[in-house]
């Protein structure tokens, strides 16, 4: 961690986007930080390092964090809304109840991220690579899931409602080649298989 970063986040966004602003080839390290419960609105942590860090509750609605390294970050909680996490790297994230409603994640790196009962409505996971990841109780209403790869992921008890899978990866060598779940709460991760396996438009009956 540098602490001339930390000094300066400390500081508010306002400040902090200006001294961003001044120092753009900077590199920015914030690994193992411990901000909870704080409001950054906005903030540019764009290719921040803030692997390890501790970051429960905290507000990042509008958000720069494109290419940001948040490898095994603690963001329990979090307000992400509209945020651009665009080939952001959050491996082994705890993403439990976060707000990532319109985010965009594309192209992103979530393997093994725990989602549970987070929102992700709207939001743009095109290309992400979600191996692994846990969507227990989760919303995805609306979301874009095309391209993406979500081998092993657990999807008991989601909500993907509207959600388009156009060519997203399910098992290997298998591509959904186009579903889009409408009127459909709650997901098990058998009906996703079933859905996937008919290689159809899926909707729940009744």
């Amino acid at each position: 961690m540098n602490k001339q970063c930390l000094s300066m986040l400390q500081q508010g966004t306002i400040r902090w986007n200006a001294w961003r602003k001044e120092n753009p080839h900077l590199e920015i390290d914030l690994r193992g930080i411990r901000v909870s419960n704080h409001h950054f609105p906005g903030i540019n942590l764009k290719q921040a390092d803030l692997r390890g860090s501790y970051l429960v509750g905290i507000s990042l609605e509008g958000a720069n964090l494109e290419g940001a390294n948040l490898c095994g970050v603690n963001l329990e909680g979090a307000n992400l809304k509209n945020a651009n996490l665009t080939e952001a790297s959050l491996v082994g994230a705890n993403l439990k109840t976060v707000n990532l409603t319109k985010a965009l994640l594309k192209r992103a790196f979530l393997n093994g991220v725990y989602l549970n009962h987070s929102i992700l409505d709207d939001c743009n996971l095109r290309n992400a690579d979600l191996r692994g990841a846990i969507f227990e109780g989760t919303s995805l209403v609306n979301a874009n899931l095309c391209f993406a790869d979500l081998r092993r992921c657990q999807f008991d008890g989601a909500n993907l409602e509207g959600a388009t899978l156009t060519n997203a990866i399910l098992k290997d060598n298998q591509k959904i080649d186009e579903i889009i779940f409408a009127e459909f709460y709650p997901l098990t991760q058998q009906s996703l298989e079933e859905a996937t396996s008919n290689r159809q438009p899926y909707k729940l009956a009744g």
